[in-house]
């Protein structure tokens, strides 16, 4: 009897574990589509998958658009996602009509060192009575606006004509720790223009390195004889006369990329305080001493690989 009685014990034990996990089973089940019902679960679902680089999940809620399919792999999701992790996804609002809808929403593109927030509004419709997004993709042409041997795609150049990308950050590489791409212009977004310029940015190391290779620069200048290609004090300096050396810190006042040149070209201003002596022509033509101290405006340029080879250019 008391071998019986532990039998049905065990029994009803048995039973009541079993039911638990058909009903927390169902309620999982539930919650899972709950969260992803209505014109707002879906873009939720969306951009979950973004979220976990799962091209195939974001695909599946909602429609293609025409256009090159390339882009919308895992491989490249997750590239976009490495570059900048899409995170603190919101729902502002939902505007529904009938059998469409828009979603507003809003997220933060983590690149490295500055997140970006963005605020998106997704259009989706209803079909065979489940909610899904318009486009899945988004369709747009990418221009690169200088450095642009700099820049790669999986490996190859940036593709041109238009192509189809998920929302996120450019999945772009750059070759050389002296420049960036821009986290303030270099997404897209499903409010995206038709062409998507590529921008990049200076970096704060490139920043150091000019000044240090200019700064090396000059006191080359300063203490060498006969450089007639360096800086001058003014436009009635004699070329050649300027010799001293540069007390305190130069002072940098831009730094930017030539975005003409494709080769990525850092263009570098700066002043200088110098201790020393030049010559300069007065206006009868004849040659005076300056002061002994004097400002020194500098501008130079490098291509932005390493090492950095700098060149005196006009400011």
């Amino acid at each position: 009897m008391e071998r019986a009685g532990r039998r049905r014990g065990l029994y009803w034990v048995c039973v009541f574990v079993a039911v638990a996990a058909t009903v927390g089973g169902a309620a999982v089940a539930y919650l899972g589509y709950s969260g992803t019902a209505g014109p707002s679960g879906a873009v939720r679902g969306f951009f979950a998958a973004l979220a976990r680089s799962d091209a195939p999940g974001a695909l599946a809620f909602g429609d293609v658009p025409d256009g090159r399919r390339t882009l919308l792999t895992t491989t490249v999701l997750r590239e976009q996602q490495r570059i900048a992790a899409l995170r603190d996804f919101s729902v502002l609002a939902t505007h529904r009509d009938g059998a469409k809808a828009t979603v507003d929403v809003q997220y933060t593109l983590r690149f490295h060192g500055q997140d970006v927030p963005v605020k998106a509004t997704v259009p989706v419709h209803e079909s065979s009575g489940d909610w899904r997004l318009d486009q899945t993709a988004i369709s747009t042409e990418l221009r690169a606006d200088g450095g642009q041997q700099r820049q790669s795609m999986l490996g190859g150049p940036i593709p041109s004509g238009p192509i189809l990308l998920f929302p996120g950050a450019l999945p772009i590489r750059v070759d050389t720790p002296y420049l960036q791409l821009d986290p303030f212009r270099d997404s897209v977004s499903f409010d995206a223009p038709t062409t998507t310029s590529v921008y990049l940015e200076v970096t704060d190391s490139a920043r150091s390195a000019m000044l240090a290779a200019v700064r090396t620069a000059l006191n080359t200048c300063l203490t060498a004889a006969r450089q007639y290609a360096c800086p001058l004090p003014d436009q009635r300096s004699v070329p050649g006369s300027v010799h001293g050396r540069v007390t305190g810190a130069m002072r940098t006042t831009r730094v930017y990329l030539d975005l003409l040149n494709p080769a990525g070209r850092i263009e570098f201003e700066a002043s200088a305080t110098v201790t020393g002596r030049y010559r300069r022509l007065n206006f009868h033509n004849r040659q005076v001493s300056g002061p002994a101290h004097f400002s020194l405006d500098v501008s130079a340029a490098a291509y932005a690989v390493a090492p950095l080879t700098t060149s005196w250019t006009t400011p």
